[in-house]
Protein backbone atom coordinates (compact mmCIF):
# COMPACT_ATOMS: atom_id res chain seq x y z
CA UNK A 1 0.00 0.00 0.00
CA UNK A 2 0.80 3.60 -1.20
CA UNK A 3 -0.21 6.17 1.24
CA UNK A 4 -0.51 9.66 -0.54
CA UNK A 5 0.47 12.26 2.74
CA UNK A 6 -1.36 15.24 2.25
CA UNK A 7 -1.22 16.25 -1.68
CA UNK A 8 -3.22 15.13 -4.61
CA UNK A 9 -1.66 12.92 -7.26
CA UNK A 10 -1.45 13.19 -10.88
CA UNK A 11 -4.91 11.22 -12.08
CA UNK A 12 -2.26 9.03 -14.59
CA UNK A 13 -0.69 7.46 -11.11
CA UNK A 14 -3.61 6.52 -9.93
CA UNK A 15 -5.01 5.22 -13.02
CA UNK A 16 -1.71 3.41 -12.81
CA UNK A 17 -2.51 1.86 -9.31
CA UNK A 18 -5.45 0.38 -10.91
CA UNK A 19 -4.00 -1.08 -12.95
CA UNK A 20 -1.28 -2.54 -10.66
CA UNK A 21 -3.51 -3.46 -8.15
CA UNK A 22 -1.59 -1.75 -5.82
CA UNK A 23 -3.55 -0.45 -2.51
CA UNK A 24 -3.97 3.46 -2.02
CA UNK A 25 -4.39 5.25 1.12
CA UNK A 26 -5.75 9.26 -0.41
CA UNK A 27 -5.60 12.17 1.92
CA UNK A 28 -7.39 15.71 1.38
CA UNK A 29 -5.04 17.78 1.23
CA UNK A 30 -5.42 20.61 3.83
CA UNK A 31 -4.07 24.51 4.54
CA UNK A 32 -1.50 23.71 7.49
CA UNK A 33 -1.92 27.17 8.98
CA UNK A 34 -5.74 26.72 8.99
CA UNK A 35 -7.98 26.95 11.67
CA UNK A 36 -11.30 26.35 12.58
CA UNK A 37 -12.25 29.57 12.96
CA UNK A 38 -11.42 30.83 9.53
CA UNK A 39 -14.25 30.30 7.45
CA UNK A 40 -12.20 30.35 4.07
CA UNK A 41 -10.19 27.78 4.99
CA UNK A 42 -12.72 25.40 5.59
CA UNK A 43 -14.27 26.59 2.55
CA UNK A 44 -11.46 25.17 0.38
CA UNK A 45 -10.92 22.30 2.21
CA UNK A 46 -15.10 21.75 1.87
CA UNK A 47 -14.12 21.67 -1.47
CA UNK A 48 -11.02 19.55 -2.06
CA UNK A 49 -13.34 17.00 0.10
CA UNK A 50 -15.74 17.31 -2.51
CA UNK A 51 -13.56 16.67 -5.19
CA UNK A 52 -11.80 13.54 -4.04
CA UNK A 53 -15.74 12.38 -3.50
CA UNK A 54 -15.64 12.51 -7.15
CA UNK A 55 -12.03 11.26 -8.09
CA UNK A 56 -12.31 8.08 -5.85
CA UNK A 57 -15.41 6.95 -7.90
CA UNK A 58 -12.93 6.17 -10.64
CA UNK A 59 -10.27 4.93 -8.67
CA UNK A 60 -11.02 1.49 -7.19
CA UNK A 61 -6.88 1.04 -5.78
CA UNK A 62 -8.32 4.16 -3.18
CA UNK A 63 -9.17 1.77 -0.16
CA UNK A 64 -8.21 3.99 2.68
CA UNK A 65 -8.94 7.78 3.13
CA UNK A 66 -8.23 10.49 5.54
CA UNK A 67 -10.19 13.04 5.96
CA UNK A 68 -7.45 15.45 7.82
CA UNK A 69 -3.92 14.64 8.85
CA UNK A 70 -2.68 15.52 12.33
CA UNK A 71 -5.35 18.32 12.64
CA UNK A 72 -4.07 20.10 9.64
CA UNK A 73 -6.77 22.93 9.11
CA UNK A 74 -7.94 22.66 12.14
CA UNK A 75 -5.61 24.14 14.91
CA UNK A 76 -3.02 26.47 12.98
CA UNK A 77 -0.16 23.90 14.07
CA UNK A 78 0.60 20.37 13.62
CA UNK A 79 1.54 19.42 16.90
CA UNK A 80 -2.28 20.15 18.23
CA UNK A 81 -5.64 18.54 18.41
CA UNK A 82 -8.98 20.16 19.10
CA UNK A 83 -9.37 18.48 22.48
CA UNK A 84 -11.10 21.26 23.62
CA UNK A 85 -12.21 23.23 20.70
CA UNK A 86 -15.73 21.96 19.87
CA UNK A 87 -16.25 23.15 16.40
CA UNK A 88 -13.23 22.31 15.47
CA UNK A 89 -14.15 18.39 16.46
CA UNK A 90 -17.99 19.26 14.87
CA UNK A 91 -15.82 19.73 11.16
CA UNK A 92 -14.35 16.84 11.57
CA UNK A 93 -16.89 14.76 12.03
CA UNK A 94 -18.56 16.26 9.39
CA UNK A 95 -15.88 15.94 7.10
CA UNK A 96 -16.14 12.19 7.85
CA UNK A 97 -19.77 11.55 7.91
CA UNK A 98 -19.91 13.22 4.35
CA UNK A 99 -16.71 10.93 3.27
CA UNK A 100 -18.26 7.84 4.58
CA UNK A 101 -22.23 8.37 3.16
CA UNK A 102 -20.82 8.91 -0.08
CA UNK A 103 -17.80 6.67 -0.96
CA UNK A 104 -18.93 4.04 1.61
CA UNK A 105 -16.69 0.80 0.07
CA UNK A 106 -13.20 3.10 1.17
CA UNK A 107 -12.11 2.90 5.14
CA UNK A 108 -12.24 6.76 6.74
CA UNK A 109 -9.88 7.95 9.14
CA UNK A 110 -11.00 11.08 10.48
CA UNK A 111 -7.84 13.12 11.35
CA UNK A 112 -4.42 10.57 10.74
CA UNK A 113 -2.02 10.19 13.60
CA UNK A 114 -4.02 12.73 16.07
CA UNK A 115 -7.39 12.63 18.06
CA UNK A 116 -10.47 11.08 17.02
CA UNK A 117 -14.06 10.86 16.98
CA UNK A 118 -15.97 7.33 16.51
CA UNK A 119 -16.54 8.13 13.04
CA UNK A 120 -13.26 6.71 12.16
CA UNK A 121 -13.21 3.38 10.53
CA UNK A 122 -9.50 3.04 11.60
CA UNK A 123 -7.34 4.11 14.41
CA UNK A 124 -3.90 5.20 13.20
CA UNK A 125 -1.21 6.46 15.17
CA UNK A 126 1.54 8.16 14.26
CA UNK A 127 4.31 7.55 17.14
CA UNK A 128 8.32 8.30 17.03
CA UNK A 129 9.83 6.08 19.93
CA UNK A 130 13.61 5.42 19.44
CA UNK A 131 15.38 2.56 20.16
CA UNK A 132 14.37 -1.49 20.13
CA UNK A 133 13.67 -1.33 23.53
CA UNK A 134 12.43 1.52 24.34
CA UNK A 135 10.00 0.95 20.91
CA UNK A 136 8.89 -2.70 22.33
CA UNK A 137 8.26 -0.93 25.51
CA UNK A 138 6.30 2.29 24.00
CA UNK A 139 4.20 -0.27 21.56
CA UNK A 140 3.47 -2.63 24.35
CA UNK A 141 1.75 0.20 26.41
CA UNK A 142 0.00 1.38 23.11
CA UNK A 143 -1.47 -1.46 22.49
CA UNK A 144 -3.00 -2.10 25.43
CA UNK A 145 -5.02 1.12 25.06
CA UNK A 146 -6.54 0.63 22.27
CA UNK A 147 -10.62 -1.55 22.82
CA UNK A 148 -14.24 -1.06 22.52
CA UNK A 149 -15.18 1.64 25.12
CA UNK A 150 -11.73 3.45 25.53
CA UNK A 151 -11.81 6.80 25.41
CA UNK A 152 -7.83 6.78 24.36
CA UNK A 153 -6.93 9.37 22.12
CA UNK A 154 -10.25 10.14 21.51
CA UNK A 155 -12.27 13.63 22.08
CA UNK A 156 -14.30 13.11 25.62
CA UNK A 157 -14.33 14.59 28.79
CA UNK A 158 -12.93 11.63 30.55
CA UNK A 159 -9.31 12.30 28.87
CA UNK A 160 -8.79 14.74 31.82
CA UNK A 161 -8.87 11.66 33.90
CA UNK A 162 -6.63 9.46 32.02
CA UNK A 163 -4.09 12.06 30.89
CA UNK A 164 -3.18 12.58 35.05
CA UNK A 165 -1.24 8.92 34.38
CA UNK A 166 2.35 10.01 33.14
CA UNK A 167 3.00 6.18 31.46
CA UNK A 168 -0.38 6.81 29.75
CA UNK A 169 -0.25 10.90 29.07
CA UNK A 170 3.45 10.41 27.11
CA UNK A 171 2.48 8.39 24.74
CA UNK A 172 0.91 11.08 23.15
CA UNK A 173 2.48 13.58 24.85
CA UNK A 174 5.97 13.47 22.65
CA UNK A 175 3.93 14.33 19.49
CA UNK A 176 1.60 17.13 21.08
CA UNK A 177 2.69 21.03 22.13
CA UNK A 178 -0.66 20.84 24.30
CA UNK A 179 0.05 20.40 27.95
CA UNK A 180 -1.98 17.30 28.02
CA UNK A 181 -1.70 16.78 31.50
CA UNK A 182 -3.91 20.50 32.33
CA UNK A 183 -6.15 20.20 29.00
CA UNK A 184 -9.61 21.11 29.47
CA UNK A 185 -11.14 18.32 27.63
CA UNK A 186 -14.26 18.61 25.58
CA UNK A 187 -16.55 15.82 23.50
CA UNK A 188 -18.15 12.30 24.49
CA UNK A 189 -16.32 10.68 21.77
CA UNK A 190 -15.04 6.78 22.13
CA UNK A 191 -13.83 3.73 20.02
CA UNK A 192 -15.86 0.90 18.39
CA UNK A 193 -13.32 -1.77 18.53
CA UNK A 194 -12.13 -0.43 14.99
CA UNK A 195 -8.50 -2.01 13.58
CA UNK A 196 -5.28 -0.32 14.62
CA UNK A 197 -2.57 0.67 12.16
CA UNK A 198 0.68 2.46 13.18
CA UNK A 199 1.30 4.62 10.15
CA UNK A 200 4.27 7.10 11.24
CA UNK A 201 6.72 5.78 13.11
CA UNK A 202 11.32 5.42 13.24
CA UNK A 203 12.03 2.98 10.37
CA UNK A 204 15.58 2.18 12.12
CA UNK A 205 16.21 -0.11 14.98
CA UNK A 206 14.48 -3.24 13.43
CA UNK A 207 11.47 -1.60 14.49
CA UNK A 208 9.14 -3.17 11.27
CA UNK A 209 10.06 -6.41 12.39
CA UNK A 210 8.92 -5.09 16.47
CA UNK A 211 5.61 -3.93 15.35
CA UNK A 212 4.26 -7.88 13.98
CA UNK A 213 5.29 -8.94 17.36
CA UNK A 214 1.68 -6.86 18.80
CA UNK A 215 -1.39 -9.02 17.70
CA UNK A 216 -3.22 -5.74 19.00
CA UNK A 217 -2.56 -4.10 15.75
CA UNK A 218 -3.89 -4.61 12.61
CA UNK A 219 -0.57 -3.63 10.46
CA UNK A 220 1.44 -0.51 10.37
CA UNK A 221 2.82 1.44 6.50
CA UNK A 222 5.99 2.74 5.88
CA UNK A 223 6.49 6.16 5.57
CA UNK A 224 9.19 7.74 2.87
CA UNK A 225 9.85 4.81 0.62
CA UNK A 226 9.31 7.19 -2.23
CA UNK A 227 8.74 10.99 -1.20
CA UNK A 228 5.49 11.46 -3.14
CA UNK A 229 4.23 14.88 -0.75
CA UNK A 230 7.43 16.34 -2.38
CA UNK A 231 7.22 15.35 -5.88
CA UNK A 232 10.08 13.67 -5.74
CA UNK A 233 9.14 10.82 -7.89
CA UNK A 234 6.11 12.57 -10.12
CA UNK A 235 7.43 13.52 -13.72
CA UNK A 236 5.50 16.44 -13.43
CA UNK A 237 7.18 20.06 -11.08
CA UNK A 238 4.80 21.62 -8.39
CA UNK A 239 4.05 23.66 -11.46
CA UNK A 240 2.88 21.24 -13.22
CA UNK A 241 5.17 21.53 -15.61
CA UNK A 242 7.32 18.38 -16.95
CA UNK A 243 10.40 17.19 -15.65
CA UNK A 244 13.34 15.63 -16.62
CA UNK A 245 13.26 11.94 -15.05
CA UNK A 246 17.44 10.69 -14.67
CA UNK A 247 18.25 7.08 -14.49
CA UNK A 248 21.17 6.35 -12.02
Amino acid sequence: MIRMHIKDNEPDWYTLCDELGMPVWDEIPANFYGTSQDLHCQSMHKRQQKAAIRKHNYHPSVVICSLFNESWGITGDHEKSPWDDRKGQALIREGTMRYRKARPEVLAIDNSGYGKTSLSQILDYHSYPLGYENAREFFGRLEKMNYPGSVFNCYNQKMSQLMQKEEIRNLLQKTCSQNLQTMDFEGEEEQKGQPVLISEFVHTDRQEELLRIFSGFAGYIRMNIASQENEDTSPYTAQRGKKEILDF
